[in-house]
């Protein structure tokens, strides 16, 4: 390729690395340096991640794709960039000279490459080019240096700004962004219930689109120029109670006194059920709720010796049915009703496997937990297994567009008295009125 078609002395002076050079300099530069000059079609691969950093990739036309991967491999940054750009020139020299990102190309493209040892012998014979490559160097360190002296972002909003600035390659444009929640959840020390909702107002601004697995956002500046909107206050600020930072205990239903359990739709298959009713900051229950169980007096709760209500729950869209010595929990989860007392606790729940929260079904999480499988039909299945101190026994019911569950928890010192609750959940079937004309929230 003819190197004047390119036109390749304008083309030079868009890098940092030749800017300030003469025409003289440029001249001498392109006549006695080896410079391989490629063309790539749209899709083609121009380095991996790992490979070794052996030459200087200069895109002088087209468009890349840059994705960058966690350590492990949980999460990955995708992001488009536009001649002119240098992949990576900082990873020429240094402890590791290796590529941090996979480039591949979003369009066709030229490339200039400029071999390791030609990179030396410029930087030896050129002064400005020796003089602009220490100072990118310089730049970024300094900028690396001083990463841990900002400010701390003081909203959720503002971290997840930080997070998504911090792991790209530029911080400005369209990057796509495939984690689960629960990782980011975790990546920002912060509730997957919290992210999700800050995600999903995010959205609402415009400001990016969530899909299954997948942040895409346009433009990545626009997160850092829109203003944060303060916080609204919280349950306990509105109510002047006092607020922890330990998970609370559910709201008691008739407006007893309690706190909003933080707890996700699967942190009630995974917690303890003692966890569901541990007093916040050490206070303790209402007497007027505590409906203790021994083993002495386990039988004396049959479910034959109890009354059955049923709930038409506005939140599920069907009617569930429990023992009266069970109390009706509020909870903020949108999609769940949780009937407990002490250590025995009745949970239905929906899950959509079409949101993008959504990894794996109850079953799914159960078996992962080492339960049997005791049935299975076409459209459910039934499990039990233990979780600590704790037994269960669930169904989860697959009918196309929605996943429910109805799991039972209870000590096994109360075995003999939830055989019959076994069987309630056995035969439970989500039928939208029973018994018929069941107002909502009515029971």
């Amino acid at each position: 390729m003819n190197y004047y078609d390119l036109r390749i002395y304008d083309k030079l002076l868009q890098f940092p690395l030749f800017q300030g050079m003469s025409r003289a300099d440029l001249t001498e530069v392109v006549a006695h340096t080896k410079l391989g000059f490629v063309k790539h079609p749209a899709g083609s691969t121009i380095v991996r991640e790992g490979d070794p950093c052996t030459h200087l990739y200069i895109l002088t036309d087209g468009k890349l794709k840059a994705e960058t991967w966690a350590d492990d491999h949980a999460y990955s940054v995708s992001e488009q960039l536009a001649a002119p750009y240098i992949l990576q020139p900082e990873r020429i020299f240094g402890i590791t000279q290796r590529h941090t990102a996979t480039f591949t190309t979003l369009s066709p493209t030229n490339l200039i490459t400029i071999d390791k040892q030609e990179v030396l012998l410029l930087s030896e014979t050129q002064l400005v080019f020796r003089l602009n490559l220490l100072n990118l160097m310089a730049t970024e360190t300094q900028r690396l240096a001083h990463q841990p002296w900002r400010s701390l972002p003081t909203t959720l909003r503002q971290r997840i700004t930080r997070f998504l600035i911090a792991h790209t390659l530029r911080p400005a444009g369209q990057k796509t962004v495939r984690i689960l929640m629960n990782r980011l959840a975790a990546e920002l020390n912060d509730s997957r219930l919290n992210v999700s909702r800050e995600l999903n107002a995010m959205q609402r601004d415009g400001l990016l689109t969530l899909s299954r697995g997948r942040i895409e956002i346009p433009m990545l500046e626009r997160l850092v120029q829109t203003p944060t909107p303060s916080p609204p206050p919280s349950q306990g600020d509105r109510e002047g109670s006092h607020v922890t930072s330990s998970p609370p205990s559910p709201p008691l239903r008739g407006g007893r006194e309690g706190s909003h359990s933080p707890l996700g739709k699967l942190g009630w298959l995974l917690l303890p059920l003692w966890f569901l009713l541990a007093s916040c900051g050490g206070q303790q229950q209402p007497k007027t709720f505590i409906n203790q169980l021994t083993p002495s007096d386990s039988l004396s709760i049959e479910l034959g010796q109890s009354e059955l209500k049923h709930y038409r729950s506005p939140k599920l869209g069907f009617t569930v049915t429990y023992p009266t010595y069970l109390r009706h929990q509020l909870t903020d989860e949108e999609q769940m009703e949780v009937f407990l007392s002490d250590d025995v606790s009745l949970s239905y729940m929906i899950e959509d496997p079409m949101d993008e929260n959504f990894r794996r079904s109850p079953g799914q999480m159960m078996m992962g937990m080492g339960a049997d499988l005791v049935d299975v039909t076409d459209r459910a299945s039934i499990h039990t297994g233990q979780d600590g101190e704790l037994e269960y026994y669930g169904k989860v019911i697959d009918d196309s567009t929605r996943i429910i569950t109805v799991i039972l928890r209870y000590h096994p010192s109360h075995a003999d008295a939830v055989e019959q609750l076994k069987q309630l959940v056995n035969d439970f079937e989500p039928h939208p009125t029973t018994p018929p004309n069941l107002p909502n929230g009515e029971e």
